[in-house]
């Protein structure tokens, strides 16, 4: 009882005095980056800031440029959790710490993003590179420019499948982040006159950097959806006639989980593709496919798995392609195979936020720290120690939920980088975390599980998804990589899970006491509870 009470006043007085985290930031995968902007999400003291712009930044006394997006707000609108950019220089493996406080910056980034709006005209730019959307007729980029020269401009169709595209009206078009470091433009639309698939974009692009950052989600979760394949769905860039294709490449091995094709021609410019999901397919000669092309004046990237075969998306499931469009020889694969991340210490994520489990939860060198106080042996043994080196390169294509999955993958990873501060548990949780968006979910778009609508395919005993009973159903740490993360679609995914648990756990309501709670003891109403409970610390409402 004494120690609740301690912790109880500790997380008083800091909630009450001034701010300062440390953020830190390491590089994983032996690339230099020279001012790349790195982003991370941190939790806030209930009802004390609703000023994005009062805080500021420090490299010892050097103050560095900062911006805190909203990612999520109290009742009260104050900052809950937010996103934390900011331009870093680190050397290959190095490591730096930085100090965020609440306290109004005075300096201002280089190459700063700015948006124009002209009528329905979007533009969107840092000086180096800049693009335009049409927020009325949505046809992908109206226009990319290099230095103020148009280097590609409006394709007949931005995204093909079926062989059905073209512009559109958009269903969702926003800003997700909007400020001088970091601008994320997120736009929802149909493909063509077809119900199925849609599409959701996701474009970032950041101070400084001479690249445009892509995540595109191919939908098939609306109300009454079934099994679709997709022919030839394909990314597309207009005005590509002077680009000849150069050097390509990919990861190690045939499942690598990533490839780029460099472009030469009226500039210098890589196209970098990553997938998520299931390829529906398996075995030793399973080949993924990260092939883009110059056909018809066209830049085409194609954007199934697998090359020559239509892309199957099973009811409500989604399609995720990564693409990064750079135009500078400074940025290379591996370093953006391995975004940076920023990381406050453990005990502050464990007082201002339950992570799904409950606040107070301690570091790794805490549990160390009681094994030795009890007078255990060996506590400090290195043989025993949790090690995950980093792995950027990494697809999970199934998971068996009902023979190897009695856990959430997302949550333990995540758990293991906030504890133990080590890249690799991040790398994995990145990985799962594209799966469990991607097909582990069924993905309830633009409409509520529930509601508006329900999945006729759930099924009782999922076999790579979630099940009908619940059993093997897990949306916590799904929450908590958004919202370190700031992933739009990940968030999402968190809520579309989450409704779906609401509506299975509720048929729970009726159970009188006594009563069996589900399959195999009351683990299906547990697991669907604890992703409505962690739905509801995340929004409040």
């Amino acid at each position: 009882m004494k120690t609740a009470i301690i912790i109880s006043m500790v997380g008083i007085v800091s909630s009450l005095s001034a701010l300062e985290v440390s953020l830190t930031v390491e590089e994983p995968a032996g690339a230099e980056r020279k001012l790349e902007v790195v982003s991370g999400g941190i939790p806030f003291p209930a009802g004390k800031y609703k000023d994005c712009g009062a805080f500021s930044l420090y490299d010892g006394n050097t103050e560095i440029p900062v911006q805190v997006s909203l990612i999520v707000k109290y009742p009260d609108g104050s900052l809950h959790w937010g996103l934390v950019s900011f331009p870093v220089s680190i050397s290959p493996r190095g490591k730096k710490t930085y100090i965020f406080k609440d306290c109004q910056g005075k300096v201002t980034a280089s190459n700063p993003v700015t948006v124009k709006e002209m009528g329905d005209i979007v533009e969107v730019s840092n000086g180096l590179v800049s693009f335009t959307v049409n927020r009325a007729s949505f046809n992908g980029f109206e226009s990319i420019k290099l230095g103020g020269r148009e280097i590609f401009k409006s394709a007949k169709a931005w995204l093909l499948a079926n062989n059905q595209g073209g512009p559109a009206r958009p269903t969702y078009f926003d800003f997700v982040y909007r400020g001088p470091i970091r601008t994320t433009l997120y736009v929802k639309s149909p493909c063509g006159e077809q119900k199925t698939p849609t599409s959701a974009v996701v474009i970032t692009l950041c101070a400084g950097e001479p690249a445009i950052r892509i995540e595109h989600n191919l939908r098939n979760g609306g109300i009454g959806v079934k099994r679709i394949q997709v022919a030839e769905p394909r990314f597309c860039l207009g005005g590509a006639a002077g680009f000849k294709p150069g050097n390509s490449g990919r990861g190690n091995g045939p499942r690598a989980s990533y490839g780029w094709q460099e472009f030469n021609g009226p500039a210098d410019v890589m196209v970098f593709l990553r997938h998520g999901g299931t390829a529906h397919a398996g075995g030793k000669d399973l080949v993924l496919d990260y092939s883009s092309t110059i056909t018809n004046d066209e830049l085409v990237v194609n954007l199934s798995m697998i090359r020559d075969k239509p892309t199957q998306l099973d009811e409500g499931e989604h399609k995720i392609t990564e693409i990064t469009l750079v135009f500078s020889k400074s940025f290379s694969p591996e370093a953006i195979l391995a975004p940076l991340h920023a990381l406050a210490p453990c005990s502050y994520y464990a007082e201002h936020d339950s992570m799904g489990v409950g606040r107070g939860f301690g570091s790794l060198e805490d549990e160390t720290t009681t094994y030795k106080s009890a007078g255990w042996k060996k506590y400090d043994d290195q043989k025993k120690m949790p090690v995950m080196k980093p792995a950027p390169d990494l697809w999970f294509n199934w998971l068996d939920v009902h023979e190897t999955s009695e856990c959430d993958q997302i949550q333990g990873m995540i758990f293991g980088y906030i504890r133990t501060g080590q890249r690799g548990y991040f790398d994995h949780a990145m990985a799962w975390q594209r799966y469990y968006r991607a097909f582990y979910m069924y993905r309830t778009d633009d409409f509520t599980y529930g509601k508006e609508g329900r999945r006729t395919g759930l099924e009782k005993f999922g076999t790579g998804r979630t099940c009908a009973g619940g059993c093997h159903t897990y949306g916590v740490g799904i929450f908590n990589y958004a919202l370190l993360t700031g992933n739009v679609d990940a968030l999402e995914a968190a809520f579309d899970l989450a409704e779906q648990c609401n509506a299975t756990s509720g048929t729970y309501s009726s159970v009188k006491p006594g009563a069996q709670l589900g399959y195999w003891g009351s683990r299906g109403f547990v697991r669907n509870f604890l992703a409505v409970a962690r739905a509801y610390d995340v929004a409040r409402t």
